[in-house]
């Protein structure tokens, strides 16, 4: 008797703990899932003091059956919104019609173990379910859902020998125990898989803000700001080694007539080519050289090697562009290139700023040809478009 008391008594406790846990959780984020493990537990307290009073009344056995069924619709029902699954409604229909079952017995003064048959089979499968889910849906990654899966599975068989075995006196207090016992660990598996869970979800939101912060997110390449850290960085670098160092080139490519795509065809298009540009760029320096968007239509690289080198980088990118026309000739690429190399004591942001007005430089040379290229382009692509556009309405 006074292990079924304590096991009575510790079930009670550990429902109420728990479902204050998810009480709190609640308040806090505003889940669904969290306000149905909450709703669950709560049932579930209330479903084993009514447990309680059974020396009383056998009604309370009813009533104890009743929250018992509700709660495990509602545990599943948080289970699949946990997973992002659709609910089946097969399982509300099946608990209404447990809980009418229930009260029915009652009304009709049929025996206990009549009415407990179909709930213990009900709540068996559903708890077994819901472990179930654990096992299939949850994450790989996280291993306590086998311990939460097998916990809920070993509940759900228990829970079907209930209406068989619950009138036996050695049952009882062996019976809540063991129940007690897989209860605790499928509620704190779940709350463990939880907080694992929201703990991985924050570190990748985590690392794709810090991907954010350095990286452009249209081309994928660099963003100023990380460029103008590895400037600093690399410029200190020089300062304290003093020797042994190579030089440090910076090149600046500028897409020419963007706007004018922009006016003409639209964003997409001028996004499209900033996304080829950002290849082109970067098949020139696959494994070397540190390659940066660092405004609407400009592009960095920034590579160690002499002054020769990079004429070499500067016309590998020209040839790399030539190959892109050839193969794109309905709207040609026209790319201005300038580079620099910086000089002793370094200061890169000077070398920086000779490049860019060497890519100006060359814009300037070539503004005339290159816009001209353009133009016609365009032009070609409106007459297409407009010819699309006729045909439609003739159809």
């Amino acid at each position: 008797m006074s292990i079924l008391l304590f096991s009575h008594v510790g079930a009670v406790a550990e429902s109420i703990f728990i479902a204050i846990i998810f009480i709190l959780l609640y308040i806090q984020n505003r889940e669904n899932y969290l306000r149905n493990w909450m709703i669950a537990w709560i049932l579930a307290f209330i479903g084993l003091c009514c447990f309680g009073g059974l020396a009383l009344s056998q009604s309370f056995l009813t009533l104890y059956m009743i929250c018992l069924s509700v709660s495990n619709w509602f545990l599943l029902r948080a289970a699949y919104q946990f997973f992002g699954i659709v609910m089946p409604r097969l399982w509300k229909n099946l608990t209404l019609i447990t809980v009418v079952w229930l009260i029915t017995c009652v009304l009709l003064g049929l025996s206990d173990l009549f009415s407990a048959i179909p709930w213990s089979i009900f709540v068996g499968i559903a708890v077994m379910y819901n472990g179930f889910m654990f096992l299939r849906y949850g994450d790989r990654n996280i291993s306590v859902r086998i311990v939460v899966g097998c916990s809920y599975i070993l509940w759900g068989i228990h829970a079907m020998d209930f209406s068989y075995l619950y009138m036996h006196p050695w049952f009882a207090p062996v019976g809540f125990l063991i129940g007690n016992i897989l209860a605790l660990g499928g509620a704190v598996g779940t709350l463990y898989y939880y907080f694992e869970k929201k703990n991985r979800e924050l570190l990748r939101i985590e690392q794709e803000l810090k991907y954010l912060s350095f990286h452009d997110a249209l081309t994928g390449l660099f963003n100023r700001n990380y460029f103008e850290q590895e400037i600093k960085r690399r410029e200190n670098e020089k300062r304290t080694e003093k020797t042994n160092c190579l030089p440090t080139g910076i090149i600046i490519c500028d897409v020419d007539g963007l706007k004018l795509v922009n006016d003409t065809l639209g964003h997409e298009r001028g996004d499209l080519l900033l996304i080829e540009t950002a290849r082109i760029i970067q098949s020139v320096f696959p494994k070397r050289g540190l390659v940066a968007r660092i405004g609407g239509d400009e592009f960095a690289i920034l590579l160690e090697d002499n002054e020769e080198g990079l004429k070499h980088a500067y016309q590998d990118i020209y040839q790399a562009l030539c190959l892109y026309n050839a193969n794109h000739p309905e709207l040609p690429l026209s790319i201005s290139v300038g580079y620099a190399v910086d000089r002793f004591p370094p200061d890169l942001d000077q070398t920086f700023r000779e490049a860019d007005s060497n890519m100006y430089k060359e814009k300037l040379r070539q503004s005339q040809r290159g816009r001209a290229s353009i133009v016609e382009a365009l032009m070609l692509a409106l007459d297409k478009k407009d010819f699309a556009h006729s045909s439609i309405d003739h159809l």
